[in-house]
């Protein structure tokens, strides 16, 4: 499966303002949802440099070029990766995704170029490092063989750790 970053907390969002719809706004859970909304739209502003609203459909762009992805329909991904990264610039995973949906294509140099845009944004990400070298020994114009590729969640096995 393509790597599908931060699924869960697009969710979260979403259930947390299914509670503001429903529950009284003097109640603490109507409070408390409000409280980490808030937070929730500081920190997508800090990090992503968006607000929410946009964060959770470039999200759900960002699932559907996914599965895409899983599909081998790399130009399909690619447009709507390229979409996710007009909406959110600053987020890894979209980069890294068009990455490989370039190398896919067998567009070397432009694939190298998303990558190195991955790890500018985050030198720590580890699935930009890996492909990248994958992407390195590909020819320009010879598809890559995604056999080699690390497809993974990212945010999950941070998480764990």
């Amino acid at each position: 499966t393509a790597y599908r970053d931060m699924l869960d907390f697009p969710n979260a969002i979403r259930k947390y303002r299914e509670v503001l719809e429903i529950a009284d706004p003097a109640d603490f859970v109507a409070k408390n949802s409000r409280d980490v909304l808030k937070s929730a739209a500081e920190t997508i502003q800090k990090h992503h440099g968006t607000d929410l609203d946009t964060f959770l459909n470039s999200n759900d762009e960002f699932l559907r070029a996914c599965d895409a992805m899983d599909q081998g329909e790399w130009s399909t991904a690619l447009a709507g990766l390229q979409n996710c990264a007009t909406q959110v610039p600053m987020n890894p995973p979209t980069h890294g995704n068009i990455g490989i949906c370039l190398a896919a294509l067998g567009r070397k140099a432009d694939a190298l170029a998303a990558l190195d845009r991955a790890l500018e944004i985050n030198p720590d990400y580890q699935p930009a490092s890996s492909n990248r070298a994958i992407v390195e020994g590909m020819e320009e114009g010879t598809p890559a063989d995604l056999s080699e590729f690390r497809f993974i969640n990212f945010a999950k096995e941070q998480v764990e750790r």
